[in-house]
């Protein structure tokens, strides 16, 4: 959702971000999942039938995760619409440490 509302703010009154992966801005940034483990626990359970999701997609989801996407973090100033971000707790697999940087 906040890339979309990144390339098209205009479409957009407001957005909830969910749980939402804090991208890094450079590889030192910690990543957005609380363990890289995390990533792999997602891969070999939707490759074994565990969860619903295509395994080539959660593949490639999890790969861009860890990327460092500059772009995203630029792309956030362009969101001018009210944000309301709610995190996960501590049952998320994601930090949850790093939403304050998004704000």
């Amino acid at each position: 959702a906040s890339m979309v509302a990144q390339r098209q703010p205009e479409r957009f009154d407001r957005v909830l971000l969910e749980d939402m992966p804090v991208l890094r801005r450079v590889r030192q940034d910690p990543p957005p999942m609380r363990r890289y483990a995390d990533a792999l626990i997602m891969e070999v359970a939707a490759l074994a039938g565990r969860k619903k999701f295509d395994p080539k997609m959660v593949w490639k989801v999890s790969r861009e995760l860890l990327k460092p996407n500059p772009q995203w973090w630029n792309g956030c100033a362009r969101m001018a619409m009210p944000v309301l971000i709610i995190g996960g707790g501590k049952s998320s697999y994601l930090r949850q440490d790093r939403l304050r940087d998004v704000a």
